[in-house]
């Protein structure tokens, strides 16, 4: 084939003044690129060697450029002379040679638009940000061009082309910052003022009632009311049975000038009362033991599970008075008296230490001896003090007691006040 030159003659047209705003570079991409789909731009190809790559880049990049002015420069001629009519009138068909000046337009609009979006070195910067995923190929519908507007006002797809008041922005590069939406705005409806508005409603947190009612304890108020008013340790009883060390409490209970006699049983707990009906193995102290129940009863809720007389023995031997239950667990309890005689005669160590040791080697003797329905973890002694002063002299007697005697044995002194006579 004969290499086709283009004619001296022709002249270079004027290049129109184009609108290079970013909508119109965006409208124009899409007219260049239904026509680059065209049959009749195929063909086109086959007269003007072109780069394959060139279609497939973004309009605006430096190799677009280049690529578009090299196109140009090959339809038009090193010196500028146009050969594009002498191109078209080589086309054997009838349908193209009618196009001829439509398609002229349009190699003048690609060789006008790729220098508008070049810059000073012949690279246009063109940001990722500013490319419109409208313009993909697959997404611009296949429409005849036979005539290319280059009207600024002129719509694409839908979009407005720019109008005359974007000449101005014909320098710009990149996106146009000025139409630029606050991130915020539109962000799930979340505006600034709806942030104000959620910090703010911090404050709106009702207040919580501090004066709400809340369940009544109905832990019982120890001690429990019943004949005589009981004072000082009170509610000790706990870990102290597990324990496998001995302890001593103190406390107290007053009758005031009221002794207790027969018209006063109604006022006795139901255990103590059962305890007076069914009495005991013998001798006078029935009533110290009576009230040595009420105090273990009102002050560590203990209950009476068998009496002296119920509780049962594997051999026969020392006894011990009650079996009661305090924390769900068997507790062996044997009582005695602390006083002189008279009755108002100092209480010495030595009296306080006979008595002690005689009732904890008994507490050891029938807590070997005892059955096993009837087996408790450990025992209480619980002595009946007839004045304050006698404490000091049992304590001081229980601390001189070798400890194989004194053992995990439990130590109560309750000291009585008021009319306590028949208590010894």
């Amino acid at each position: 084939m004969t290499e086709w030159r283009p004619s001296e003659s022709v002249q270079k047209p004027q290049v129109p003044t184009v609108v290079t705003s970013r909508t119109a570079r965006l409208a124009r991409a899409r007219r260049i690129q239904r026509w680059l789909r065209s049959p009749w731009a195929a063909t086109l190809a086959t007269e003007v060697p072109r780069r394959k790559a060139w279609p497939k880049r973004a309009l605006g990049s430096s190799s677009m450029c280049m690529d578009i002015v090299g196109i140009t420069s090959k339809s038009h001629g090193r010196d500028g002379a146009g050969a594009m009519p002498g191109l078209l009138a080589r086309w054997p068909s009838r349908s193209f040679r009618e196009m001829r000046i439509g398609t002229f337009i349009v190699a003048v609009v690609v060789g006008v638009g790729s220098l508008s979006g070049c810059g000073d070195d012949g690279a246009a910067d063109v940001s990722d940000d500013t490319r419109d995923s409208s313009v993909v190929p697959d997404q611009i519908d296949d429409g005849d061009l036979t005539e290319v507007e280059v009207d600024s006002a002129s719509e694409v797809d839908g979009e407005p082309s720019a109008d005359a008041s974007d000449a101005d922005d014909s320098h710009e590069v990149g996106p146009d910052v000025s139409d630029t939406e606050d991130p915020l705005d539109g962000a799930d409806g979340l505006d600034v003022a709806d942030v104000a508005d959620v910090a703010d409603g911090v404050d709106d947190v009702p207040d919580v009632d501090t004066d709400a009612e809340v369940a009544p304890d109905t832990s019982p108020t120890l001690p429990l009311p019943g004949f005589g008013t009981i004072s000082g340790e009170c509610g000790v009883i706990d870990t102290e049975l597990a324990d496998p060390a001995p302890s001593f409490f103190v406390n107290a209970i007053d009758f005031g000038t009221d002794p207790y006699d027969e018209v006063d049983f109604a006022r006795l707990l139901p255990d103590s009362q059962e305890m007076i009906r069914d009495g005991n193995a013998g001798g006078s102290s029935v009533m110290s033991e009576v009230f040595a129940l009420e105090v273990l009863e009102r002050c560590e809720l203990a209950t009476l599970i068998a009496t002296e007389t119920e509780i049962v023995y594997d051999q026969q031997g020392k006894i011990t008075d009650i079996l009661m239950e305090i924390d769900d667990e068997k507790v062996g309890v044997s009582v005695t008296r602390a006083v002189g005689f008279p009755f108002d005669a100092p209480y010495t160590v030595a009296q306080a230490k006979s008595i002690l040791e005689k009732k904890l080697g008994d507490i050891l003797i029938s807590s070997a001896n005892v059955s096993a329905p009837y087996r408790w973890v450990k025992q209480i002694l619980h002595v009946l003090a007839y004045d304050a002063p006698h404490v000091d002299s049992l304590r001081t007697a229980w601390g001189q007691i070798d400890a194989a005697t004194r053992a995990d044995t439990i130590i109560m002194v309750t000291v009585t006040n008021g009319a306590d006579a028949f208590i010894y």
